[in-house]
């Protein structure tokens, strides 16, 4: 059951609870039920920061996701969850860009056997007027 439906069964039992008695005070149960719904999740700026740091850094991503699987956070299995997904993302990236720019290949191993063809003689002649 996810934090959204316990709070709307609170809230709920809540209402039972004020029409068998009216001195029950439902709005401050409602308000102590939403305020504890937050506090058991992952502040927003830790999110964001996980994210950032999974993107920008994609190994130390793994440590966030780590720490957060295992908080008793409502939410913390959906943020660990995320933070492996970019970590994935941004590692294969990398990966790529990195495998395109070290390849030989393409253009690349062209350019470096045009380069040991080129006579030093004929460089000597290019350089004098």
């Amino acid at each position: 059951m996810g934090a959204e439906e316990e709070v709307s069964k609170k809230i709920e039992d809540y209402q039972e609870l004020a029409k068998s008695n009216k001195n029950i005070d439902v709005a401050s149960l409602m308000i102590n039920a939403l305020e504890q719904a937050q506090r058991e999740e992952v502040e927003a700026k830790k999110k964001k920061r996980a994210y950032l740091v999974s993107v920008v850094a994609p190994p130390l991503g793994l440590l966030f996701a780590v720490r957060y699987y295992f908080s008793d956070k409502a939410d913390g299995k959906r943020v660990a969850l995320i933070c492996v997904l970019l970590t994935a993302i941004a590692g294969l990236g990398a990966w790529l860009i990195g495998a395109m720019m070290f390849s030989g290949g393409g253009g690349g191993g062209a350019a470096l056997q045009q380069l040991q063809t080129i006579n030093a003689q004929d460089v000597r002649n290019l350089l004098q007027p």
